[in-house]
């Protein structure tokens, strides 16, 4: 499951395939992702590398809806008060997370309303971008999960 760019995962393959053992990468090695923007942003060569070497498994885009994988992303703060109020650690920790997004949105507002540095307009309105799930959710087979609410009903609610 990858969640971002190739470029870690080509690492840890070559590292593998340096290592004079025989892998058998191609057969032991899946590497699922999702987004265009992860695939658009991957060093050119890192990726071929990944492509070449692993089992490389495009899915539909974790960012739109009506493509076969969920949309786990949101454009306003409806969910975070579910996960502040979770149980310690884990409330503590998505409580962090929003103060962490706040603090970046409040540093660099005009930036990121435009977008400039920060290409994430989910987070820079107060929602989530958890978009990467969808690989899990592909991998694990979940076939009722179709949008952010679906997710939180199914495993976070109380």
């Amino acid at each position: 499951m990858e969640a971002g760019q190739s470029d870690f995962s080509a690492d840890v393959i070559r590292a593998l395939d340096d290592s004079g053992e025989d892998y058998e990468l191609k057969n032991r090695i899946n590497i699922v992702q999702h987004s265009h923007f992860n695939h658009r942003f991957t060093t050119d060569m890192d990726l071929e590398y990944v492509v070449n070497k692993a089992n490389y498994i495009r899915i539909p885009d974790g960012n739109a809806f009506g493509n076969g994988t969920p949309r786990f992303v949101t454009y306003d703060r409806d969910h975070w008060h579910e996960l502040r109020d979770l149980e310690s650690p884990l409330g503590a920790c998505w409580t962090e997370a929003r103060e962490r997004a706040d603090q970046a949105i409040s540093d660099g507002i005009a930036e990121i309303l435009t977008f400039q540095h920060f290409p994430n307009p989910a987070i820079a309105l107060g929602g989530m971008d958890f978009s990467d799930t969808v690989e899990a959710v592909w991998i694990l087979g979940i076939e009722d999960i179709d949008d952010a609410d679906d997710f939180f009903g199914a495993f976070i609610s109380k």
